[in-house]
């Protein structure tokens, strides 16, 4: 039954072609709707810019601090300005102090046409003179569609089509009156919105923000393991039994030492099989009990992290925590791993399915994955032994 890993991929990868492509048909009639519906918009007499970002909370992590710079060279200017972000990302966003108002979008509500169309409306009669689409991977029924909405002259990326194909896009770049050409390599996030704002803010050199925001916990610095089994999407998750089995060796070499487990509502069901079949004796499930700043002092505190690649690695690189990353390879270059040469790199370990370590081993096969999998990967997460896990974890500088 080797096969049938492989066989479940390909069938996920046919089923996701065709998700894809019906998906760029829908996000086309909304824009198309919204264009023909929407009147025209009257521009405010004092400047104003809205920023558009709605991605999650590892991809806002990496924009802060180009965002805390575009922010401050434009209120220099005099322009009031409006952030529409995720508003998942709200209790971080919230404690961020640079010189912008703050919109929060709920994406789960976004399939509503009375709820799409509220903040379409809204976004049109607000004002605005400029509009900054930030995304990379832009979404015709989504970051283009509200664009679109403020009847503002826009700027956004060229991008790349791992969220609407480029034949959309031909539709939608129309609106831009300018869009922003970027690296075409592998070119990891953070890096990509630095140069978004060495392009629209020249004379403003970013600067780290502070770690996110971080509410107390009880918990001792360095007293305890964590695990984030969690994962956005099912094909990103190491399976629930690898998760066992690691937990089973460490009670062998480490029985002493308190493992928590963290997740969101939506991981309830993998934690509580995590923790109720696993062996070691300290093991404390915290699925549901933590917001997002309890989870950030989790992270922050914790001896070691091992996580799927999620918004909860981006938190362990912010705060400096030892991670160790599982990944099929899903957007590999851009989200993961941390480039050597950040501060980053040094307390990070990677654990990716066994077929791609001769790729990964020099920089062409990595340029081959990012393009590979610059949508994404159905690389079937069971390819991540337990035993290479084991071995990055007890690697770390802990």
């Amino acid at each position: 039954m080797m096969f049938w890993p492989h066989l479940r991929g390909w069938g996920l990868t046919v089923l996701h072609e065709f998700t894809w492509r019906a998906k760029a048909w829908i996000d086309l009639w909304r824009w198309l709707e919204a264009r023909w519906q929407l009147r025209p918009s009257q521009s405010a007499a004092t400047p104003s810019l809205l920023i558009i970002k709605v991605d999650e909370i590892g991809d806002y992590i990496l924009f802060r601090d180009a965002l805390a710079a575009v922010t401050a060279h434009y209120h220099a200017q005099g322009y009031q300005i409006e952030v529409l972000l995720n508003a998942a990302v709200a209790p971080f966003a919230e404690a961020d102090t640079y010189p912008a108002h703050k919109l929060y979008l709920q994406k789960s509500q976004w399939k509503q046409r009375a709820y799409r169309y509220s903040w379409l409306k809204k976004l049109r009669n607000a004002g605005y003179t400029q509009v900054f689409n930030a995304h990379y991977s832009r979404n015709a029924g989504l970051d283009d569609l509200l664009a679109m909405a403020t009847g503002a002259p826009a700027i956004a990326w060229t991008g790349n089509d791992s969220n609407s194909p480029f034949w959309v896009q031909t539709f939608t770049n129309a609106y831009y009156k300018a869009l922003l050409s970027g690296r075409q390599a592998v070119c990891f996030e953070y890096t990509r919105n630095q140069e978004w704002a060495a392009l629209l803010a020249p004379a403003c050199i970013p600067s780290p923000l502070p770690p996110p925001a971080q509410a107390a916990v009880t918990a001792s610095p360095g007293t305890y393991g964590l695990l984030f089994p969690g994962a956005g999407r099912y094909y990103r998750r190491w399976p629930a039994r690898y998760f066992i089995q690691l937990l089973d060796k460490l009670r062998n070499t480490h029985p002493e030492l308190p493992v928590l487990i963290a997740g969101g509502p939506a991981d309830e069901a993998i934690c509580a099989e995590i923790a109720g079949g696993t062996r070691h004796p300290q093991v404390r499930n915290l699925c549901g009990q933590t917001d997002l700043r309890q989870l950030s002092g989790l992270i922050a505190r914790a001896r070691f992290l091992v996580t799927n690649e999620t918004g909860a690695f981006h938190l362990a690189a912010a705060h400096g925590t030892p991670a160790v990353v599982l990944s099929n390879g899903n957007h590999y270059g851009r989200f993961a791993p941390y480039p050597d040469h950040f501060p980053q790199a040094a307390h990070m370990r990677y654990c990716f399915p066994t077929e791609l370590y001769p790729d990964l081993a020099t920089p062409e096969g990595q340029v081959v994955l990012a393009h590979r999998f610059r949508r994404r990967s159905r690389l079937p997460m069971e390819e991540i032994p337990v035993e290479a896990v084991e071995n990055a974890l007890y690697s770390l500088p802990v």
